[in-house]
């Protein structure tokens, strides 16, 4: 999980010093709400936040919402590139591709526009836990554009499920592409890339469902799967499982892994026409079990 701050039980007796319990996997505390709320202590308002740990079930983005305070990007946040319930979308969060991929330019210390990454993503806080979007993007440059889910640790360490164009014309077709950036990783860790055909009985009207799953500790589980109207899903592929070493560390690694959606072109310049847009809703992250200890597991 990175570099954490906890809670644990002191003893301090007059004129010694503090004793704390050791930090260990599973430990007795208090229960705590799904959500804090109470007085803002900085600014003297009420406040109701999620705790950073508990689950999101975000169903859809309305009119002038924001995104919640634990969303997290990359560098600084473009507020054009995520728009609450765009007007062709009702519900939808509107994500504008960024010219940059979640690896960035060739050369990441001169920051600049093209820098900016389309990328909104919480910490992951559990070891095994479902994340799951619905996802509607038309692609129409081949594989520059592109949108869908990370597993992100840094520049170098990531991975992706997304949704990318295929062939050109009344040829086209829309593909999915399960791929990694692995740098610095044992090749033990490395993910070959995976393309799949969107299978033509899926409507193109209908969202895609783009899911990974932590279902044992050190893998994850990339899937796909068509929905209704009403957002039930039907047919699944899964593209393919993907080591948790990607994204464990290697280069200074401070902080956790983060999981989200992204959009971009790839380094693609599309000069002719804006960048085409995706949409998503159903934002669904579940925490099922954090491992206490090696092979031991407390189920939340």
């Amino acid at each position: 999980m990175g570099r954490e701050t906890v809670f644990t039980a002191v003893t301090w007796d007059a004129g010694e010093w503090p004793i704390l319990n050791p930090v260990r996997g599973k430990m007795i505390g208090w229960p705590h709400a799904a959500r804090l709320s109470g007085p803002d202590e900085l600014g003297g308002l009420t406040a109701n936040y999620p705790v950073v740990d508990g689950a999101d079930d975000i169903d859809s983005f309305p009119p002038g919402s924001s995104l919640l305070v634990h969303f997290v990007h990359h560098r600084s946040k473009v507020e054009d590139a995520y728009v609450p319930s765009p007007r062709e979308r009702h519900g939808w969060l509107k994500i504008v591709p960024s010219i940059s991929n979640l690896t960035g330019p060739s050369s990441p210390s001169i920051i600049s526009t093209q820098q900016d990454i389309t990328f909104l993503a919480r910490r992951q806080t559990a070891s095994l836990f479902s994340f799951s979007v619905d996802l509607v993007f038309e692609p129409q440059v081949g594989s520059e554009e592109e949108a869908g889910i990370t597993i992100f640790l840094t520049q170098s360490q990531h991975i992706e499920l997304g949704i990318i164009s295929q062939g050109t014309g009344k040829r086209k077709t829309r593909a999915l592409r399960l791929h990694a950036a692995s740098s610095g990783q044992p090749n033990a860790s490395r993910l070959e890339p995976v393309i799949q055909e969107v299978p033509r009985s899926w409507s193109p009207d209908a969202p895609i469902r783009l899911s990974v799953v932590a279902e044992e500790d050190g893998t994850y589980v990339f899937s796909a799967s068509s929905t209704s109207p009403a957002g039930k899903p039907s047919a699944t592929i899964v593209l393919g499982r993907a080591s948790s070493g990607i994204v464990s560390g290697g280069e200074r690694r401070f902080v956790g892994t983060l999981v989200g959606v992204f959009a971009t072109t790839n380094g693609a310049q599309i000069n002719t026409r804006p960048a085409t847009p995706a949409y998503v809703r159903r934002w669904k992250y579940t925490p099922i079990a954090q491992e206490i200890s090696e092979g031991e597991y407390g189920y939340i």
